[in-house]
Order: structure tokens, then sequence, then C-alpha cells
């Protein structure tokens, strides 16, 4: 799997200018493919064709043909190269996650190495990995730092912003920037990091309003009203009922919007403030302000790393333990530090969806 993976890098290299950036979202989309243990290989690998065809456009079809090649490759011993104890990839049933929303954090063996932080770099927040954010540890976001009445954060998360607030504002702050307003790149003047979103509820309790024929939500979907009066009580299912409602299909909904995410930990955030936000429409648009760009290259120096396919949306992974204590475990004031922790049993990553295979008797 690593090799023809390097080899695919390696071609994409000769792609396009921003070379380093495609090949790490190669990387990242394979092993978050693998990772998920798809009943389909052929489903996560279309994004990577999708990157190839892209590539064809900007007239590299020799490289991008071979690309393809190796992609096709990959798929077809995905089965057998990263699941070897099991049959197929079909074999392989992960935990439930939506069994997670009243579940306690578990305790589990494992290692932890603190490493130099990775200018912009993934290093995915599991929500099956942690749990969901304790009430002791939900720490109330201060006014300038959030475009809400409420949000909370977790310490360790709230900390990190903090002092990535002073930095930006001693560079910017009171500045002229580039912003975006609907998509259209504009200037502003530099305002304080303030966030759109942090801790939210997930599964059932994010949900539970679908259960209300007379919410307002509820009522856009006609097909959830009519199920609730003919008695159905299982959230989850109303939600699906809501999704194939709004977006065709529960896969496409899924997309944009989720039964759980990091957030449930309290180490995800969505900046609201200098031209970001959390709406897909204007995407592109905030990837080319100047507080997108300097994230990009100073956000890992406070610990934080992006989640690459939303400008807005960034994530502090922390160890296991300090995340279920609130206790520091970073020294002399150094920040610019990236988490690498991995189950003693397993050796997974607490990256990896599979990390809960660590709590299994």
């Amino acid at each position: 799997m690593a090799k023809w993976r390097d080899i695919t890098v390696e071609g994409i290299g000769f792609l396009l200018k921003d070379a380093e950036e495609l090949g790490r979202a190669v990387v990242e989309t394979v092993e978050e493919g693998v990772g998920f243990a798809l009943k389909d290989a052929e489903e996560f690998v279309q994004p990577l064709i999708k990157g190839v065809e892209k590539c064809r456009e900007l007239g590299a079809t020799e490289c991008a043909g071979t690309v393809v090649e190796l992609v096709k490759e990959a798929a077809s011993t995905v089965g057998n190269d990263c699941f070897k104890d099991k049959t197929t990839v079909q074999d392989y049933n992960p935990p439930d996650p939506t069994a997670l929303q009243y579940s306690t954090f578990k305790d589990a063996s494992t290692n932890v190495r603190l490493i130099e932080g990775l200018t912009y770099r993934e290093n995915r927040v599991r929500l099956s990995t942690f749990s969901i954010l304790p009430p002791q540890l939900k720490a109330e976001v201060p006014q300038n730092l959030k475009t809400k009445r409420s949000l909370q954060l977790h310490p360790l998360a709230l900390k990190r912003l903090k002092l990535m607030n002073e930095a930006w504002m001693k560079e910017y702050g009171g500045k002229e920037i580039t912003s975006q307003s609907g998509g259209r790149l504009t200037t502003s003047t530099g305002k304080p990091l303030a966030i759109a979103s942090g801790y939210r509820d997930v599964g059932e309790a994010k949900f539970k309003y679908l259960l209300n024929v007379n919410d307002s939500r509820t009522r856009k979907a006609p097909a959830v009203v009519n199920a609730v009066k003919l008695g159905e009580k299982n959230v989850k299912r109303l939600f699906e009922i809501f999704l194939i409602s709004e977006y065709g299909s529960v896969s496409k909904g899924r997309k944009l919007l989720a039964w759980h995410s990091p957030h449930g930990t309290g180490l995800a955030m969505d900046f609201g403030r200098n031209g970001l936000e959390p709406k897909s429409k204007t995407n592109s648009a905030q990837k080319k302000t100047t507080l997108f760009l300097w994230l990009k290259d100073n956000a890992h120096k406070f610990g934080l790393s992006p989640y690459t396919r939303e400008a807005w949306h960034w994530e502090v992974l922390v160890p296991r333990e300090n995340w279920s204590t609130g206790q520091e475990f970073v020294q002399n004031e150094n920040y610019n530090i990236r988490v690498v922790e991995e189950g003693v049993k397993t050796k997974l990553k607490t990256t990896n969806r599979k990390f809960p295979e660590e709590f299994a008797v």
C-alpha cells in the first residue's frame, strides 16, 4: 500500500505547481478511505480519479494516465493489503459511531509522541476516539472570540485559540486585510479571531427536535412529520428520512449534515469572522483571504490543524488522557506541537476511525 501511494504522490508532483498540497491530499484521502473500511473500495478511489481528471484539464495527460492506473491497481488490492485479518473489506464492521452519543470516556493503553508541528497538515480529531465533551470541561469562549451569545470549547482548545488570537491581532489587528463576502473578495479591517461554532451536540441530542412535528425545522420535511405521526420514535431513522427528503439520499445528505462530528469533543472550531464562515458555497473565496493564508502558515504553531476541505474548520488534537482531565501537556509554553498517539494493543493511531478497536476485549 505504501509503495503505490508513494509512487502516486511522486507522480502527482509533476502535475501542479502546488504539488506538495495535492500530494498530501491524496495520501490523506487514501488513509481516510482505508481507515473507514468502506464497503466498496471504489468509493474512496473516486475522489482520486476526479483529481486526476482535473490534472488532465491542465494538460498533464501522460502522467495523469499513469496515476489512474495506479489508482485502479490500489482499488483491487485494498481488501488484501489493508485487512489481512479479514476476508474482504465488506467483512469489516467498525463499531457503530452513532452509539457513542451516551458513551463515557474509555480508558486504553496508548503511546504518545509529541513532535514539531507541521504546516497545514491534517491531524484529525475523531469523536469515537474521545467521547462527548462532559459538562465540567465545557469552557465558555470570551465574547470577543465568538459570534454567538454562548459557545464552549475544551479548555485546551480555548487556550490555544486565545494565544493564536494574540499573535493574529499583533500582526493584523486594525489593519487592512483581504476578506470575502458572499464569495467575493473584499477588503476589511482585521478583527479578533471569533468562532461561529465550537462544541456542538451530536446524534440524538442534536436532532431530537425531529420528534416535534410543530418545530419549524421538522415541518420543512413532510415525510418526517408523517413518520412521527405514524409512531416513529427513533431519532436516527427520522434523521435519515430528513436527509432523503432534503438532499435526495442519505449518502448525499451526510456530506452536508453530520449525525456526529469532532465538534462533539470540544476540540474543533469553525471561524466566523475576517472573511471565514461555515459556508461551503464560499469555500473557494475563503481560501484566498488573509486570515486563511495566515492560518495556513501559523496555526500549527499553536497546535491547530486543518480540515482541508473546509477553510473555516480547524481542530486541536490532544492526548486522550489530557482531554479527559483538561490538564496541559506542553512544556516551556511551546505549543508548536503535533500529537501522535497510538494504541499499545492495536498500534492504531487515534486519528484512525478504527481506533475504537483498542477498547475491544
